[in-house]
């Protein structure tokens, strides 16, 4: 228990820094609660990261929802530049149905990977999955507190734990211009999604020749990744 009578020598009544520091640390432990603030039971933060093109994560991280692959149609001049991992099931505040125009749209993204050579079709039944629509998976693993994607890899750094392995893909160098992001070398298909409706688009990325040194890089030639943790 806490003493609240207890106060610093010659002065009674008076509490110094350091003993509110101890009564509020043994207050804490009384509830349960580290006096860090972090949720009981919990030690230390983790990561968090997307896996694109799949609804499951790796063996080491655990599932917060899975999702469909979003972003700004590719022939627009707005909207965002990223790409979103929308929930399945999304929740809505207060809406007014109908478009209004005076906003953004966030569409779905299709693979639009015309080398589909490169990637395996463990998932999609063996058959090609250009035109379909793709899913995405938000990970966290408690235990590895940074992650990063490594581009042009496909190892991680001694030390480092990987999440998983892919291509890069943005949209199309023709197109309104996105982020790259890692997709993995396996892919899923959404259910039900193989319409050629466009939006967003998945283009793998080759590297090219000129100011990126050739060698060590080849022109034409598709560029992997790796997420990693630790």
């Amino acid at each position: 228990m806490v003493d609240w009578n207890t106060g610093p020598k010659g002065d009674p009544g008076s509490l110094t820094l350091d003993i509110l520091k101890q009564m509020l640390g043994q207050i804490g432990a009384q509830k349960g609660v580290p006096p860090t603030g972090l949720p009981a039971n919990t030690s230390h933060g983790g990561a968090v990261y997307i896996r694109w093109g799949r609804t499951t994560c790796s063996t080491h991280s655990k599932l917060l929802y899975k999702g469909i692959a979003s972003g700004t149609d590719y022939l627009k001049t707005g909207g965002g530049s990223n790409y979103l991992c929308l929930p399945q099931t999304p929740e809505w505040g207060k809406y007014q149905d109908g478009g209004q125009g005076t906003g953004s749209y966030i569409h779905g993204v299709e693979y639009q990977i015309i080398n589909p050579n490169i990637f395996s079709t463990t998932h999609t039944g063996g058959q090609e999955f250009v035109q379909h629509d793709a899913p995405c998976a938000v990970c966290y693993t408690q235990t590895c507190p940074s992650h990063v994607m490594i581009p042009a890899k496909k190892t991680c750094p001694a030390g480092w734990t990987t999440e998983y392995n892919g291509y890069l893909v943005s949209t199309h160098d023709n197109y309104q211009r996105t982020e790259f992001v890692c997709l993995d070398e396996a892919p899923e298909v959404v259910a039900g999604g193989h319409e050629n409706k466009n939006g967003a688009l998945f283009y793998t990325a080759e590297a090219k020749c000129g100011s990126l040194p050739c060698p060590t890089y080849v022109d034409g030639r598709e560029l992997p990744c790796v997420v990693c943790t630790k």
